[in-house]
């Protein structure tokens, strides 16, 4: 078992189902880290991946099935984990929260 667990944010499942950077860093340190993912965050980004179909019909599809696909395989969340989150008005949340930009770093610490 992952010594390391963080927990998904809704715009980061977005950005994991739409784009390539994010899955890549899940896919390369699957091994090494938990990802947990709320069911919250699953609604919201299901909520916006369903708006995005209405306007981008094929891409924003595939991104949707992706997601739910997600959302069937993820774990329950873990209290005290850090947030994976591109959300910057954070401070409060009472846990670490960690961007896209940074996030490899979490691994390494």
């Amino acid at each position: 078992m992952p010594s390391k667990a963080i927990v998904l944010d809704a715009n980061i499942l977005v950005r994991t189902s739409l784009g390539k950077r994010v899955r890549q860093i899940i896919g390369r340190y699957s091994e090494d880290v938990s990802f947990f993912v709320p069911e919250s965050a699953i609604l919201e980004a299901d909520e916006c991946l369903q708006r995005l179909v209405a306007k981008h019909c094929g891409v924003a599809q595939k991104a949707l099935i992706f997601l739910r696909r997600l959302a069937d395989t993820r774990e329950a969340l873990a209290p005290g984990c850090p947030v994976w989150t591109e959300d910057t008005d954070v401070f409060g949340w009472g846990v670490a929260s960690w961007m896209s930009r940074s996030v490899e770093m979490f691994r390494r610490e």
